[in-house]
């Protein structure tokens, strides 16, 4: 049995910060989540906000609990590690229901023939990739190395891709001006945003007016005899099925308590609707534990910003 070692923790005027066993100040909390995927000592923990990350040996125990840049780059190292099986394991672990759901939410993006979209947390490109028959232009941005290379050989492989095109990008900084795009998509992503609110407001910013917003996500169902069967789902059978799927452990551990920590579609709109969409609203799939989210950037903002650059 491997011994976890608990520390205090200590807050500075300018982050938080962890103690190795030796109860010395380490590093901040961004250095403490590389830590992780690199350990000397067995015993180790980060905390920010009084979250606990614990790891053991070889990395083996993770906890979904970290916030901001702390959980920006712990998502994008582990997602560039397994870009490699990333596919089978969507397959695998949706019960090959995943591409269904993703021509759900292209559906309700009602993108205009010959339109402009973007795809958000692209991963190798299954959203992208189902957009083009219907978009004269398709952006795929993803913050993971590996995952951008994977998805832009993918793209090369078809002429019928050729309209697609893949960037290294952060949700939070959208490398795009105003009123660019006639949809925007996010597809199984929002979940591993740092801070959702402000995602959601360069989304509305990047959207021309009129344009939707869709976002597909797993969710806390509202039903509980449905969410203590799907957490028991995810806490049994998850596991067993990242590793049918090639996938690290640790990944399906992050899966599971990530969605357990999520939210309910309903929170999901209330995000929408602050951050100044409308005709939002939200469809449940695979009882409840999926919600494809849509909103509308309203028309006036095009007024506002013509007002606002006069």
């Amino acid at each position: 049995m491997i011994e976890l070692v608990l520390k205090s923790v200590l807050r500075t005027e300018e982050s938080e910060t962890w103690l190795g066993e030796d109860g010395q100040i380490g590093a901040t909390v961004s250095s403490a989540v590389n830590f992780l995927h690199n350990p000397v000592d067995n015993n180790v923990f980060a905390c920010h906000n009084h979250s606990i990350t614990w790891v053991t040996i070889g990395s083996l125990i993770t906890m979904a609990k970290l916030q901001g840049q702390a959980k920006a780059d712990y998502v994008q190292r582990m997602f560039d590690e397994i870009a490699p099986s990333y596919d089978r394991g969507n397959r695998v672990m949706s019960l090959g229901q995943d591409m269904s759901w993703r021509r759900i939410a292209i559906r309700t993006a009602a993108l205009p023939a010959g339109g402009a979209a973007l795809d958000i947390g692209a991963g190798t490109g299954d959203m992208a990739f189902l957009l083009a028959p219907h978009a004269g232009t398709v952006v795929g941005i993803d913050f993971a190395p590996n995952m951008v290379a994977l998805a832009q050989r993918k793209a090369r492989s078809r002429e019928s891709w050729r309209h697609v095109s893949f960037l290294l990008a952060d949700a939070l900084h959208l490398p795009f001006p105003d009123d660019g795009f006639h949809a925007v998509t996010i597809a199984f992503a929002i979940r591993n945003v740092a801070d959702i609110r402000r995602g959601l407001s360069e989304m509305q910013r990047v959207l021309a007016p009129g344009g939707r917003i869709v976002c597909l996500e797993f969710v806390k169902p509202n039903s509980r005899f449905v969410r203590n069967g799907y957490f028991t789902f995810l806490r049994l059978a998850l596991p067993t099925l990242g590793r049918l799927s090639g996938g690290r452990p640790e990944s399906h551990r992050y899966l599971a308590e990530s969605i357990k920590d999520f939210y309910t579609a309903d929170d999901l709109r209330l995000m929408m609707r602050e951050a100044g969409f409308t005709s939002v609203r939200s469809k449940g799939l695979n009882w409840g534990t999926v919600a494809v989210v849509s909103g509308v950037k309203d028309e006036r903002s095009k007024v506002a910003h013509d007002r606002n650059d006069s």
